[in-house]
């Protein structure tokens, strides 16, 4: 047997079962789940019982602990992809998704996202987790612990946009911001509540207009603002009902919403 020890967090997680186990019941796998929290994603959350080998799941847990599962390790995995998000889980071993055999080129960049209370982009795929994966079309990659390496583009975002992060997020703007490489800013479907989510309209993390709309699941949060403004360029923060927050003059408008 091969055992691999799973952490997670008090709340809403993202798993996956990573082997052959002889029961794919998520209270067999995860017994101390919050039963009936079990849920996929097609084209909307739907409610499941057992976990299938490659997919990602949302689970509920009422307190932060680990869970060791033992059986059957996997090596490699094809995992089928649609268009759009997908909610995957990888191997029995960490590997890079850089490292992922995508033979259509299907993998957009920058777009692999584990769950820790809020989304965090990920570059590594780790037993027992699950992650959000977009992909520009349907088709079909391959996870390999003997896979060689850098095999995708990797996504590197562009010097000269400017940046704000909010509450650790880190968000992209400016008028000029390339078309291409538009899609690894995008963002996956929000997170069930009560998770953090801090994003601008239209699920993406970059904003290439002169009026940004930022959408925060949680308005109750107290705010922490760091930013980096290129070439002296002059802007302000406003809140939903036009009070300014922050202002070096007015030009570009972010409003929260």
């Amino acid at each position: 047997f091969y055992e691999i020890a799973v952490s997670y967090n008090s709340g809403w997680n993202f798993v996956g079962v990573s082997m052959i186990v002889n029961s794919s019941l998520y209270s067999d796998v995860f017994p101390d789940a919050v039963p009936g929290t079990l849920y996929d994603f097609d084209d909307t959350y739907i409610s499941e019982n057992e976990m299938i080998l490659g997919e990602g799941y949302w689970l509920f847990f009422d307190e932060s602990g680990s869970q060791t599962i033992s059986d059957e390790s996997v090596d490699s995995l094809t995992l089928s992809l649609v268009s759009g998000w997908n909610l995957i889980s990888g191997i029995s071993f960490t590997m890079n998704i850089n490292n992922a055999i995508d033979p259509g080129n299907i993998i957009i960049p920058g777009t692999l996202y584990g769950f820790s209370d809020s989304y965090i982009q990920a570059s590594d795929l780790e037993p027992g987790k699950g992650y959000w994966l977009n992909a520009n079309n349907s088709g079909e990659i391959m996870l390999s612990a003997s896979a060689p390496e850098a095999r995708i583009k990797i996504f590197q975002p562009t010097e000269h946009l400017n940046t704000l992060t909010v509450n650790g997020t880190l968000l992209y703007f400016g008028s000029d911001a390339p078309q291409e490489g538009l899609m690894s800013y995008s963002l996956p479907p929000k997170p069930l509540l009560p998770a953090k989510d801090i994003r601008f309209l239209g699920d993406t993390k970059l904003c290439s207009t002169d009026e940004c709309v930022i959408e925060r699941m949680d308005v109750r949060q107290k705010l922490t603002l760091e930013y980096d403004i290129k070439n002296d360029e002059v802007w302000e923060i406003v809140d939903e009902i036009g009070t300014i927050l922050f202002s070096t003059l007015i030009v570009l408008n972010i409003r929260f919403k």
